[in-house]
């Protein structure tokens, strides 16, 4: 293994550690300005202290059964901290009476930076195509032989010695679709269109069929697939492969996790706990108890401040609460939220590095447009975890660590390591809950609970449909706040000094709670400029209420906006994903996808100030 890490140790360019968590973790393909190379897994990664910092977060570490969590360290100079390797392994050669295509290394010669044609000796530029099946595997494109499988060129093929034969990439310069390239053998002559390579039916088997190779984890598998027979039986074929651009988005899609520091984790002894893992780990190991634990070295200055007893007891909370058995097989992102909210919202902190939280008395007017806890965010601590990363389709959103859904995982590690790759954003933000009596009485309305029905509806068939698996209801409340924090959200960025795609939201919901977090965040600094904590002052709140509603009466697209009706696309036969929303489009509710948490699903302006169903209808 520590071979392999010398080997796949390159520096050919520089990533922001948000990239790592999100489009160019473990498995992605980085196109970089001299060479394609895919992200190494993390049994290649070296997790040196001055690197990589060490991120605690207990709810996050309990759902990903994880001891802790690893953020990349920004640093000016360039480093060689992310393993890549080059791929795909063929190139091109760029000068264009040349035009050679061949395969080169994983990675340049200590004289070059980069990689260079065999015959001419200019600047080899990566073939950007390759193989993918439907589990994930990968492998580079299959050149030689789709060159030599066109049927026109039967006879050259079957006279060509395959082995030693050389090939040029060339275009027609008829327009830029993939089409118009081909690919042709100089022995022989045999040519063939890159056009029918990119086919969703895939690459006939007589070319290719997927080797189960894994580039980023350096391994090989099995790969076949089990097809029914017409007894009930199942039978093992070689599982098909299709050619993918690497550049093309469903190459990798992240699966990401994120929870809020709340303060419930940022008593003293607790911070004191997380600079000290490691040897309160190994202490316990030793079989030492916690009050010996609490009576040692590392707690030395506390005891001023705490007796022992108080010690032991945050100890246990905090240790108690990551090693409990209890629900493990369920935990999932909405138990986070729960806890954030029945913390953030009954808290006030005073602050430090991480959080800082202060409720806003409610004057008449604000009590008057429904709102029923008002809290100023001036700094707030996301951390986001990567957990695995799927191909060809998105993985399911609310998936545990033990579903297995119709999309195959793809893991970012050989071997179940302690720790997965992460990135703390620090920002602002303005957390607020509506009036629960009004929103339960708003509920039993006939014709809300009739549209919002119909939306619900669309929502599960379109679930189905991907065959994921659900944790938790979606409720008509949640439709409600959706479409209140999206308006919030299109007249903060008027007011705020933030774009939309810069401010995300966070929904807390269920039975009888409720509240929404708007929030700002960027790992690059304390993502603060202080314009959204101070839209949460009393009269600019009432100022962004009152506005956002009358902003949301209004779009281009009226009347067709507005008179969209989800329980009549079901009757007439409408397909799921056209019933996911009311009345919303891009002119009026839908945000850039890094704001919202749901992609832009569940979502109806209508209910916020029509007659019959607005909740905002009396103001």
């Amino acid at each position: 293994m520590s071979e392999l890490k010398k080997t796949y140790v390159e520096s050919p360019g520089t990533l922001r550690p948000n990239q790592m968590i999100t489009t160019f973790g473990p498995g992605s393909i980085v196109q970089l300005e001299h060479d394609s190379v895919i992200i190494m897994g993390l049994d290649f990664w070296n997790p040196s202290e001055e690197n990589y910092k060490k991120i605690f977060h207990p709810h996050l570490q309990r759902v990903c059964k994880k001891d802790y969590f690893l953020m990349p360290i920004s640093k000016e100079e360039e480093t060689k901290m992310i393993p890549c390797r080059s791929f795909p392994t063929w190139g091109y050669c760029s000068k264009k009476s040349c035009r050679r295509l061949q395969k080169h290394k994983s990675s340049p010669l200590a004289k070059f930076s980069k990689f260079v044609c065999e015959e001419c000796r200019n600047d080899l530029l990566p073939a950007r195509i390759i193989l993918m099946c439907k589990y994930g595997h990968l492998d580079d494109f299959p050149w030689i032989e789709w060159t030599h499988s066109s049927k026109k060129d039967k006879e050259k093929a079957s006279s060509c010695n395959q082995k030693t034969c050389v090939l040029e990439w060339n275009s027609l310069d008829k327009s830029t679709e993939f089409g118009d390239y081909y690919v042709k053998c100089r022995n022989c002559g045999s040519s063939r269109s890159m056009g029918p390579s990119t086919s969703r039916r895939g690459i006939s088997e007589n070319i290719a069929v997927c080797n189960g190779y894994s580039p980023w984890l350096d391994k090989t598998e099995k790969c076949v697939t089990k097809i029914k027979d017409k007894d009930g039986g199942e039978t093992e074929v070689s599982t098909k492969v299709k050619g993918v651009l690497t550049r093309a988005t469903s190459v990798y899609f992240s699966s990401v996790i994120s929870g809020l520091l709340i303060p419930k984790w940022r008593h003293k002894v607790q911070i004191r706990y997380e600079d000290n893992e490691e040897k309160i780990r190994t202490l316990r190991e030793h079989d030492l108890s916690l009050k010996q634990i609490a009576e040692g070295k590392i707690f030395n200055d506390l005891r001023s401040e705490y007796t022992v007893d108080e010690i032991v007891g945050q100890l246990e909370k905090r240790i108690n609460f990551i090693e409990s058995p209890e629900n493990d097989e369920s935990l999932n992102e909405m138990e986070i939220k729960q806890e954030e909210y029945e913390n953030l919202i009954e808290t006030d902190f005073e602050g430090d590095d991480e959080i800082k939280i202060k409720t806003v008395t409610l004057t008449p007017e604000l009590q008057s447009l429904h709102i029923d806890v008002l809290k100023k965010i001036d700094r707030l601590t996301l951390i986001k975890v990567l957990r695995y990363f799927t191909r060809g389709d998105a993985p399911n959103p609310h998936s545990t660590e033990n579903d297995e859904d119709d999309v195959t995982k793809c893991f970012i590690s050989r071997k179940k390591s302690k720790w997965y790759p992460c990135v703390r954003n620090r920002g602002e933000g303005i957390l607020f809950s509506i009036n629960e009596e009004k929103l339960q009485a708003w509920e039993k309305i006939p014709e809300v609970r009739k549209r919002c029905d119909a939306i619900l509806e669309g929502y599960k068939d379109w679930i189905y449909s991907r065959k994921w698996k659900t944790h938790g209801t979606i409720s008509h409340r949640y439709i409600l706040l959706h479409s209140i924090s999206h308006a919030l959200i299109r007249e903060l960025s008027f007011s705020a000094g933030y774009s939309e795609a810069s401010i995300a939201e966070r929904i807390y919901y269920g039975n009888d709670y409720n509240a929404i977090l708007l929030y700002t965040s960027s790992p690059s600094s304390d993502g603060s400029l202080g314009g959204l904590v101070r839209q949460g002052d009393d009269e600019n709140f009432v100022d962004l209420i009152r506005n956002s509603m009358e902003r949301s009466k209004h779009c281009s697209r009226d009347p067709l906006c507005i008179e969209e009706k989800p329980e009549q696309k079901k009757k007439d036969g409408y397909p799921p994903h056209t019933r996911l929303n009311g009345s919303a489009c891009y002119v009026c509710q839908l945000l850039p996808e890094t704001s919202c948490e749901e992609s832009n699903r569940l979502l109806d302006r209508r209910l916020l100030f029509d007659e019959q169903m607005g909740f905002f209808n009396d103001i």
